[in-house]
């Protein structure tokens, strides 16, 4: 009542775990605006000031930031074969309360885990047998700590393969040319060799763990840029092809920035909270303000600014005014994408692009 809000308006709180966009929308009276809330951010009510000019205006105890809802975000190695025994799984959880007298528990039978060690509020790490008679499916994964009991759904899975499987390559990518050192996690890993799928790169010797479960590899990336996948083959069979053995060959070029992949899958809309990788692109002639796009990525924000990413499903927004993209994903990752600006384009890479 009796404000002059506006586009120019700026919106804090003093929560300063709790931040605002700009305003989306505006009236003299009004403001839609989209807001982020910090992981680490104070819970209770917190004052909300919007400041138009000189005019600066507030509601004490106006927002309110409640507890974070407790969860299983992952579990590495997610996989495991019949017969197995002792297999390190770590659990990574977010609003958490993890202690030392935490127990981790399967659905089903024939999944056990241990005391859990290397213990945080949000992580822990279990040792995991399965019996040979396990049923070979996909189990829930529970962690219940005192009165809190978080649980994956299907966050485990018993398999049959008696062959090498490969839960983990990190890291995931890297540019055309340039060895890197890549560390592999899986089952039955032992005695394999490893190579780059469509044989675009050359892989050396593997150092592996005693378990099977871990194998360093020194790794040169081919030619050929977008997205391929790790594999190993040993006496037992060949790893079967899958999200978490993929391998992502970039540009060696220099230059500005382009985004290649999302890594995180649960992301709420305006938040800033998320992990990316950005390689260079190879461009010529793209129009004032394309190459500003370096850092910032907004999911589902009604608009973006100079410096910053939208992506919603299937397209990437730059902060340009005339900018389309289109790119191919594999489960909740982009592996690839062309953008092109009026007139100047960025050139595709990788066979995933059309």
């Amino acid at each position: 009542m009796f404000t002059q809000f506006s586009n120019a308006s700026q919106i804090t709180f003093g929560n300063t775990g709790v931040t605002a966009s700009s305003p989306v929308s505006a009236t003299a009276t009004s403001l839609t605006l989209n807001v982020s809330i910090a992981v680490s951010a104070p819970t209770g009510p917190t004052n909300v000031i919007v400041t138009t000019g000189g005019q600066a205006v507030t509601l004490v105890g106006g927002f309110t930031v409640n507890p974070g809802t407790p969860a299983i975000s992952m579990v590495s190695p997610n996989i495991g074969q019949q017969g197995q025994a002792n297999i390190p799984v770590s659990v990574t959880g977010a609003f958490t309360q993890f202690s030392n007298s935490s127990v981790v528990t399967f659905s089903g039978t024939g999944v056990t885990a241990g005391p859990p060690g290397n213990v945080t509020t949000t992580s822990l790490t279990v040792s995991v047998s399965i019996d040979p008679a396990a049923a070979p499916t996909a189990r829930d994964v529970t962690v219940t700590t005192s009165g809190q009991a978080v649980t994956l759904p299907g966050g485990f899975t018993v398999s049959t393969f008696p062959g090498p499987q490969i839960s983990l390559v990190a890291p995931d990518g890297a540019a055309s040319g340039a060895s890197v050192t890549v560390m592999v996690q899986g089952i039955n890993l032992s005695g394999s060799t490893f190579l780059i799928s469509q044989s675009n790169g050359s892989v050396g010797s593997a150092v592996i763990n005693a378990a099977g479960t871990q194998a360093t590899l020194q790794l040169t990336p081919g030619a050929n840029l977008g997205a391929f996948n790790i594999v190993a083959t040993n006496a037992q069979g060949t790893s079967p092809i899958a999200p978490a053995n993929q391998f992502i060959i970039l540009s060696p070029h220099g230059g500005s920035q382009e985004l290649l992949s999302v890594l995180n899958t649960a992301t709420q809309a305006g938040s800033n909270s998320v992990t990316a990788r950005f390689v260079s692109v190879l461009n010529s002639a793209a129009p004032a303000g394309s190459n500003s796009v370096t850092h910032t990525i907004r999911f589902g924000a009604q608009h973006c600014d100079n410096g910053e990413f939208e992506l919603s499903h299937n397209a990437v927004r730059f902060g340009a005014q005339h900018s389309r993209a289109r790119g191919t994903f594999v489960g909740a990752k982009l592996v690839g994408f062309r953008a092109e600006y009026n007139a100047g384009r960025f050139q595709p890479f990788g066979a995933l692009l059309g």
